[in-house]
């Protein structure tokens, strides 16, 4: 049996889940959430990260995202790049491929780009541009 590669939307907490909807069923794509930690019904992937104020968990539930999926990570704004970088280290951590990230906009002065590309290589769509 040929293995099939799935193109995943993996839609982060927040706007972040309108927007990967949207952009999912444009693409006809399979779509997975990342929520904050103990959000989900089933047993969860987490990974820790930090914000400017503390410290926070996002999840995915367990199964929804294996080796055969491509993953595009999509979120609102990149500011830091501390939940887009949680978001990717989830992908990973299960396997999956991660293909890239695609935000509304980036507030270019917080570096959160560079963040990623340090962290993942990996190519970075901001649809708006600096905002």
């Amino acid at each position: 049996i040929p293995t099939v590669t799935k193109r995943t939307i993996l839609a982060v907490d927040g706007r972040g889940l309108i927007l990967g909807t949207i952009i999912a069923e444009a693409l006809d794509c399979d779509l997975v959430f990342a929520r904050k930690a103990n959000k989900l019904p089933r047993i969860e992937h987490k990974v820790a990260y930090d914000l400017e104020y503390g410290q926070d968990e996002l999840a995915i539930q367990q199964g929804a995202l294996t080796s055969n999926n491509h993953v595009i990570v999509v979120d609102d704004i990149l500011a830091t790049g501390g939940t887009a970088e949680a978001a990717g280290k989830l992908v990973l951590h299960t396997g999956a491929k991660l293909a890239g990230f695609c935000f509304v906009g980036q507030v270019e002065q917080l570096h959160g780009s560079k963040r990623l590309v340090e962290s993942f290589g990996v190519p970075i769509l901001n649809i708006l541009g600096s905002l």
